[in-house]
């Protein structure tokens, strides 16, 4: 990771709602008529939505990927706009945290910012078309994804299992394929809902916990290759607490006649390293789902890669942040990347296969 684009990023994470603060009130002071559909609490509410996105520029100044912060605004464009939040707001909080950072960074600092920024203020200006639903179509998959995600928004989560491990038990699509392409699209579209003002947080939270369910259901139904005596340890970084996409990974892994070590969400380093010592593993498979875990897990690598018992292991990662920025897992470390748990399988396979060709390899 670029030591400069690093430090720069602990500057505006050392002390955020200061900067934060300051950038609302010269919001406030510069154009008022942009919060004030926030109500009595604007400045509050206006504060913490900056201290976020101070958060959200300082990963991707950290990684120097423009792409990851402009991400992140045309997320917001759109979470905005479903929730009758002017265009205009964004575009003076930008400017404002632009004013703000030039005022009190360095200016070695502020260099590495700026092209983030105003690759932000140019999404903002531009606007961003509206995400269109992963539900749309007539493939198999993607109607009894649309079916599994009424279901659970009826509140009926017992029909919305019976939609999913029906044609599992038929034979009628591998458990795999329904777990990613069924149960993986329905959480995709709840969380495009959400973005968009059409789903509360309880529809978020109640889609996901039949998920899992379904999830574990599928594991138990599918078939599973003969053992190939690999262990794979599979987690979410430290601070993220989102871990469906990765217990995909693991099921896949499982599935696919390996041993898995499934630590979840909100993994630290400190306590990965004595979980790996144990059973010793082959791959370390890695999720980020958000940006804003990228120092952590960048800081999760280099704590591997320090000890010697596993430095020579294979890191595998993945996550929306680096189908953002494709090269994103080398900037981290990292020996690959994946997008898919199919791909994670024959990905890490590959990764694995490759270290034990070099150890056997002749000098």
């Amino acid at each position: 990771m670029n030591s400069r684009g690093r430090f720069a990023a602990e500057l505006l994470t050392a002390t955020p709602r200061a900067l934060a603060a300051a950038a609302v009130e010269r919001q406030m002071a510069e154009a008022q008529s942009s919060v004030e559909c926030f109500g009595a609490d604007a400045f509050t509410r206006v504060l913490e939505d900056t201290e976020l996105r101070l958060r959200y520029l300082a990963e991707a100044v950290a990684v120097g990927r423009p792409a990851l912060f402009d991400d992140h605004v045309r997320w917001a464009i759109e979470a905005h706009l479903g929730r009758d939040i002017p265009t205009s707001y964004l575009q003076e909080n930008l400017a404002a945290l632009e004013y703000v950072c030039r005022e009190h960074l360095p200016t070695d600092a502020f260099a590495c910012v700026e092209p983030v920024l105003r690759a932000g203020r140019a999404r903002a200006s531009e606007g961003a078309p509206p995400t269109s639903s992963v539900l749309s179509g007539t493939a198999l998959e993607i109607k009894l994804a649309r079916q599994f995600l009424v279901a659970v928004l009826e509140g009926d989560g017992e029909r919305a299992l019976d939609l999913v491990l029906a044609p599992a038990r038929s034979g009628a699509m591998p458990p795999g394929r329904l777990a990613e392409a069924v149960i993986g699209r329905a959480l995709e579209e709840i969380g495009r809902l959400w973005q968009i003002g059409d789903a509360s947080v309880a529809d978020e939270h109640l889609c996901s916990r039949v998920a899992e369910r379904a999830l574990a259901a599928l594991a138990a139904i599918g078939a599973r290759s003969p053992r190939t005596g690999l262990r794979v340890a599979t987690l979410s970084v430290g601070g993220e607490l989102h871990d469906i996409g990765i217990r995909l990974v693991a099921d896949a892994f499982a599935a696919a006649g390996w041993q898995v070590l499934h630590l979840g969400a909100n993994m630290p380093g400190e306590h990965l390293m004595q979980a790996m010592r144990d059973p010793g593993i082959d791959l370390l498979a890695v999720a980020t789902t958000l940006s804003l875990h990228l120092r952590n897990t960048s800081r999760l690598i280099e704590l591997v890669r320090l000890d010697a018992e596993f430095d020579h292991v294979p890191i595998l990662v993945g996550g929306a942040p680096f189908r953002i920025a494709p090269d994103l897992w080398r900037e981290m470390g990292a020996d690959g990347t994946a997008s898919t748990a199919e791909e994670a399988v024959a990905t890490g396979t590959r990764l694995v296969e490759e270290r034990r060709n070099r150890v056997l390899r002749p000098s």
